[in-house]
């Protein structure tokens, strides 16, 4: 994959999937695969309508002077100047060719033309890059004057300043050289305006490190301030994937991006082994308001008093329901309370909506550790608490028999195969769990009307029972200081409020911001405001998922037992409890500090 190597300014990003990265886990796809083409029946005409036609005009703009430039170039001179329009030439004579070439110096024209491009063009950069920073980062009386004449510099037409500069270079010698056309145009205000405007974006703690280390403005300006650039790399089809580049990149000791997307069960791990470096010295330097993130979301990176990244992709499990199965079962258009009334509504569902569940549970491959984390909540049970594992206890095996009733006693509800959104947005069944971060997709492929709600409740706890998901962003400690500080003014950038809700409303994902401002995106999507308001009683996800290494595919098979093999699940349970004490002893207890 292509990062950026240590010693280089640059800031690079191990990125996953886009637009939609993957939703609170593992492997689970943002959206679902199945949805509507662009030249589906039911999108062919907004496809061609709305992107082909202006697509073709715009190209018919821009190309048909040119193909009348080059018919006209075959014509005889009596073809062109003529009161009848004429399009095509009597003849493909290329004759005209002949004539242009050896009447003038053609030849001599191009590369004319190529040294004044290329030298003009290097001055003009280099000009402004040093006038940019000069206006940025020196210190000289009148600076915003000169930046006001600059600014005025913008206001002249062009062609007012053509006889000025021809008889300012004529009377110094310049007529008819190559010097003098491109000496005129070096002083760019564009230019300068440009950057000097990306360069205030920059952190001033960036030059302040650099100074500190003894660095000049001139050593500032070409290693620190003019290469921050950001190469964005698409590490794989999913968290799983992307973990196992970093891993490789950490193990050669090359190619380590300056910016990693960590999914919640992987930062921890990188934690224990050195891999990432605390941000709280960065977030200061840098000015970035983590007040203003949403708080549970910020404390899942958090540990020994230091925080380890900051939210970007972040999800939260949402109950999502057919409202025409509920209004056909006579039952309320809001999502059950508690899943003993949801029960309750089951047969009703069964009975009058056609669908083969009145509830499906998502597919156990990555999703069972989160989402079931609801089910054990509201019975009062966990997978852990803080590192004593507690899976087998009596409220963890009332609530995964509970769960295991519904599929086998009282048969309402199954266990989807691969993508529990795809199941329920064909129909297949009327209610289902899954990440916010499916939203966009299921009401983009869904027939019917969608509901969203809560996640539901339990005998013990009807609220504060869902769990935080998805993903932050960290930078790893084998990159250079400069590579950091680089990474961690993209960082910033990424995480603004603006930018935040542009990326929720481009995937469905929450914004991990309180000040962002989600108007136009709830104007369009206005089930988007469901996933934020349950965030106010989100709790963070139990350290048994996401700080033990590989535990939650252990948790993913004892799901598969009790749900799809019918085991007993005080049996499973208290096996799993082993296997989860077997990971912390020996890869987890040994490096966590006192």
């Amino acid at each position: 994959m292509s990062t950026l190597s240590p010693a280089s300014p640059d800031s690079a990003v191990d990125a996953g999937p886009a637009p939609a990265p993957e939703s609170g886990h593992a492997s689970d796809p943002a959206a679902p695969r199945r949805r509507n083409g662009p030249f589906s029946r039911a999108n062919l005409v907004q496809t061609i309508a709305g992107g082909y036609v202006p697509l073709i005009l715009a190209t018919l703009v821009v190309f048909l002077p040119l193909l009348w430039m080059v018919l006209s170039s075959f014509k005889q001179p009596g073809e062109i100047i003529t009161m009848d329009l004429k399009i095509l030439p009597k003849s493909i004579d290329p004759e005209n060719y002949n004539v242009a070439m050896t009447t003038v110096p053609f030849g001599r024209f191009f590369m004319n033309s190529l040294i004044v491009t290329s030298v003009g063009a290097t001055v003009k950069v280099i000009l402004a890059i040093l006038t940019a920073y000069a206006l940025v980062f020196v210190r000289f009386p009148f600076k915003n004057a000169i930046f006001v004449l600059i600014l005025v510099a913008l206001m002249v037409p062009p062609q007012v300043s053509i006889l000025p500069n021809y008889i300012l270079i004529a009377g110094m010698g310049g007529k008819n050289t190559l010097w003098g056309i491109i000496l005129p145009g070096l002083g760019t205000a564009f230019g300068t305006f440009l950057l000097r405007q990306h360069f205030r974006t920059l952190p001033a703690s960036i030059l302040e490190a650099a100074e500190i280390d003894g660095a000049g403005h001139w050593r500032r300006l070409w290693q620190v301030v003019a290469p921050v650039k950001v190469n964005l790399v698409t590490a794989g089809a999913d968290y799983e994937e992307i973990a196992q580049k970093f891993q490789t990149s950490q193990a050669a000791k090359s190619a380590l991006p300056g910016l990693v997307v960590l999914s919640d069960v992987w930062w921890f791990r990188y934690y224990t082994n050195g891999n990432i470096i605390p941000l709280d010295g960065l977030i200061k330097q840098l000015d970035i308001k983590v007040d203003d993130f949403q708080r549970s979301l910020v404390a899942d990176y958090k540990y020994a008093d230091q925080q380890w990244a900051l939210p970007y992709g972040r999800s939260t499990p949402l109950f999502y329901y057919n409202k025409d199965h509920f209004k056909a079962a006579g039952l309320p258009d809001r999502a059950p309370k508690t899943w003993h009334e949801f029960a309750e509504w089951a047969p009703k569902l069964k009975a009058s909506s056609g669908a083969q569940y009145a509830y499906i549970y998502p597919a156990l491959a990555g999703y069972a550790g989160w989402t079931l984390q609801n089910n054990l909540s509201g019975w009062g049970g966990s997978w852990s608490n803080e590192w004593t594992m507690n899976c087998d206890s009596a409220e963890s095996v009332a609530a995964l028999q509970w769960a295991q009733d519904s599929i086998y006693k009282d048969e309402w509800a199954g266990v989807s195969s691969k993508e529990a959104a795809d199941d329920f947005a064909a129909g297949i069944t009327s209610a289902t769990i899954s990440s916010t971060g499916s939203l966009l997709g299921v009401l983009k492929s869904a027939q019917f009307n969608v509901g969203v709600g809560f996640l539901p409740g339990g005998p013990k706890a009807e609220s504060g029972v869902c769990p935080t998901g998805g993903a932050g962003l960290g930078i790893p400690s084998g990159v250079s200081k400069e590579v950091q500080h680089a990474a961690a003014t993209f960082l910033k950038f990424m995480t603004e409020a603006e930018n935040t809700a542009a990326f929720s409303a481009a995937t469905g994902y929450m914004p991990t911001r309180t000040s962002a401002d989600m108007g136009s995106v709830l104007a369009k999507t206005p089930q988007i405001k469901t996933a934020m308001d349950q965030l106010a009683v989100t709790r963070v996800q139990d350290n048994a998922r996401v700080f033990l290494p590989g535990a939650d595919q252990e948790m993913a098979k004892a799901a598969a037992k009790i749900l799809t093999q019918q085991g007993d699940v005080k049996a499973t349970m208290t096996e799993l409890k082993a296997t989860l004490e077997g990971i912390y002893t020996k890869d987890v207890k040994p490096k966590l500090k006192a």
